[in-house]
């Protein structure tokens, strides 16, 4: 509140009395597998947790699952799908989908993509056979071109001319009007295409200046020409008697009528070059001269001169093309990089999922910042279909130069279009698993499962939810695993732990393998996931007791005594009963009673989450008697709403703080409950008359 000065009403709003709870869910699933594709759990990155609405974008994300007796890796059948696939139709509305890999064996599938020189290459975003067999295709975004001129492969522009035409006339007329460097002449008969190859086929070659030698004793002086070409080849150069021995006269013709007359030269090497110094078409070096010259005269040259060479760069126009010829005729030019860029349409195609970016930049750095999701510039709200970088692979284009061009052929979706192949890693242990765990560790997930794991994960299951599960993480879970395939009574009991957020279910289930085409059995790991399915469809008071599971038949159907034996054993049974499939108790394997039945374990979970919602927006408040009540009505509300649920049968309820407990800033929150509880059993008492 400001402080009072100028005179007026101040009007303080206290609104604590009207904070209450919002919303709380408690039905959400997580689930870790093995999969075709998909990126692969990392704690650090939550976008490796998966939210599929459905069963068909769960395909999307992580391919289909394998056939379960004959899979792609021997012994190994892919999980996560095929549990999501049981989750989803025993009423899972929510799931929180994990992927994990053996990292020693997975393998990234590959594609090549041509350049107009070095290739870049374009990569599953992680292993798994889920990538093989895509679809690329790249065409021309726009119709118009850029012409770039680089001193160099990756060096500086020297020129660059945009917005030129594809017609390769209108093509060259333009280029001779904006080109400093080239001169464009057509006979291309299509449009030029966008990422064209440009080929130089002819070399520049450097004017060379004409050299002629005079000899003296063992060596010469040498004449050489102050310009370079072919004209003074027909030069002479005469050397005759002067005033004295010691003089000559030197008379210089350049074969066209230019001459130079020079007397009293002295004789000497050095004099003589000293005293044609300012010839105006010829340099003089002594190259050994060791004797006064003497006359003669010269009229062929020791080396020729020539004529510069300009280089040609040719784009290829149909049957015909366009050529650019260098203004310079130098070698220089020889080193020259020049490329036609402009701007793609690119389209990736794995099975249903189609990805496009449209004007994509065709130089390969460019063009894999675009596809990789990083182009500072790029509009990706309006020209990708993704809103970003691809889902599905990256872009590689280390020391790939030239452009990617619309004539990049296809990717059709043959293995024989592939550099390597995708593998899935389906023999993903004990730590890959843990890795999955972990990236749930901060989701807001109630119902854990492995996919097709039993009790051999069971301690590294334990360990999550008791991690998840306390006042740091505030993640309130169950865990769900299953039995191994086995039909023996004594085999499920002996596996159930003592854990009372821990549910073991069996038998095996027979469901349809949609890829086998067949019904199979499936083992009670696999039925961990239709029933955290059937439990995350209940509110949090109902009981899983006597409800239905989806699936075809079971594996064992057990008869009365052997159920008995399970449900002693805390083992949540399934039940053959009139042509369904039906939990006979749910209960979790704790054998501290007040932890038996599952629905007493979500009750309090809930009302935690309640408590925790209805309570936190008071922290950092005044810790008075005001706003204590306040936080009283705010949870009051809650646990109301709960007895209105039928979720409790009644509470108590006292918020309070001593002096000392003010002073630490600690509000006292103390509740007594009475959940609900469910019926397991009806006794019927018969009198007769």
């Amino acid at each position: 509140m400001p402080e009072m000065i100028l005179p007026g009403t101040y009007i303080e709003v206290r609104a604590e009395g009207l904070i209450r709870p919002g919303p709380i869910s408690i039905g959400n699933v997580g689930i870790v597998g093995t999969a075709q594709r998909g990126m692969l759990a990392d704690s650090n990155d939550p976008e490796t947790v998966y939210r599929p609405i459905d069963l068909g974008q769960a395909r999307e994300f992580f391919g289909r699952y394998d056939p379960f007796d004959k899979p792609e890796e021997q012994n190994h059948p892919l999980t996560l799908v095929r549990a999501m696939e049981l989750a989803y139709a025993n009423g899972a509305q929510r799931v929180f989908a994990v992927r994990v890999a053996d990292n020693a064996s997975a393998q990234i599938s590959e594609y090549p993509m041509e350049t107009d020189s070095v290739g870049i290459t374009i990569k599953a975003i992680a292993p798994g056979s889920g990538y093989d067999r895509a679809k690329l295709k790249t065409g021309p975004y726009t119709l118009s071109l850029n012409v770039s001129v680089l001193s160099g492969p990756g060096g500086v522009e020297l020129e660059g001319l945009e917005n030129l035409p594809r017609n390769p006339a209108e093509f060259a007329s333009q280029v001779n009007v904006a080109s400093r460097f080239f001169l464009a002449t057509n006979s291309g008969n299509a449009p030029i295409a966008v990422g064209a190859v440009v080929t130089r086929t002819t070399d520049g070659q450097d004017a060379k200046a004409a050299i002629f030698a005079l000899p003296a004793g063992t060596g010469r002086v040498l004449f050489t020409a102050r310009q370079p070409g072919t004209e003074m080849n027909s030069a002479s150069i005469t050397v005759a008697d002067g005033a004295d021995g010691d003089h000559c006269m030197v008379t210089i013709n350049n074969g066209t009528g230019t001459i130079e007359p020079y007397e009293n030269v002295l004789r000497a090497p050095a004099g003589f070059i000293a005293a044609l110094a300012g010839s105006e078409l010829f340099t003089l070096i002594n190259d050994g001269a060791d004797a006064d010259i003497g006359n003669q005269t010269i009229t062929v040259p020791d080396e020729n001169g020539t004529d510069g060479v300009a280089a040609v760069f040719e784009i290829p126009v149909g049957s015909g093309s366009v050529q650019l010829t260098a203004q310079a005729r130098s070698a220089a030019s020889n080193n020259w990089t020049v490329a036609v860029n402009g701007y793609l349409d690119v389209t990736f195609e794995l099975e249903q999922m189609v990805e496009v970016w449209r004007d994509v930049p065709t130089a390969p750095v460019a063009f894999a910042q675009v596809i990789n999701g990083k182009h500072a510039s790029y509009n990706y709200r309006t020209k990708s279909s993704t809103g970003g970088g691809s889902t599905l692979f990256t872009v590689d284009a280390t020391g790939a130069t030239g452009n990617v061009s619309e004539k990049q052929e296809p990717l059709k979706g043959e293995p024989s279009q592939q550099t390597s192949f995708g593998t899935n890693g389906a023999t993903a242990d004990s730590d890959e698993y843990k890795a999955g765990l972990d990236a749930l560790l901060n989701q807001n997930v109630h119902i854990i499962v492995l996919a097709g794991q039993g009790t051999d994960l069971s301690d590294i299951l334990i360990g999550h939810l008791e991690n998840a599960s306390g006042d740091l993480m505030k993640r309130e879970r169950i865990g769900i695993i299953g039995s191994s395939s086995s039909t023996k009574v004594t085999d499920l009991v002996a596996t159930a732990q003592d854990e009372g957020r821990l549910v073991f279910v069996g038998p095996g289930i027979r469901v349809w393998d949609s890829e086998a085409n067949r019904e199979i059995p499936l083992p009670g790991t696999y039925t961990a996931a239709a029933v955290a399915g059937r439990i995350s469809s209940l509110d949090p008071h109902f009981s899983p007791t006597n409800k239905t599971i989806n699936a075809r038949r079971l594996e064992k159907d057990f008869n009365g005594t052997e159920l008995e034996q399970l449900l002693l054993g805390r083992v949540l049974a399934l039940e053959r009963r009139n042509g369904t499939n039906r939990i006979v108790r749910g209960l979790t394997t704790s054998t501290n009673t007040a932890w038996s039945q599952i629905t007493t374990r979500r009750i309090v979970d809930y009302a935690r989450f309640g408590v925790r919602a209805s309570a936190n927006p008071f922290i950092g408040k005044l810790n008075n008697e005001r706003v204590r009540q306040a936080l009283k009505g705010s949870v009051n509300s809650f646990l109301a709403a709960m007895i209105e649920r039928e979720m409790l049968v009644s509470y108590e309820l006292d918020v309070s703080a001593t002096r000392d407990q003010q002073i630490r800033g600690i509000a006292q929150i103390t509740m007594t409950l009475q959940p609900t509880f469910s019926i397991d059993y009806i006794r019927v008492v018969m009198y007769l008359k």
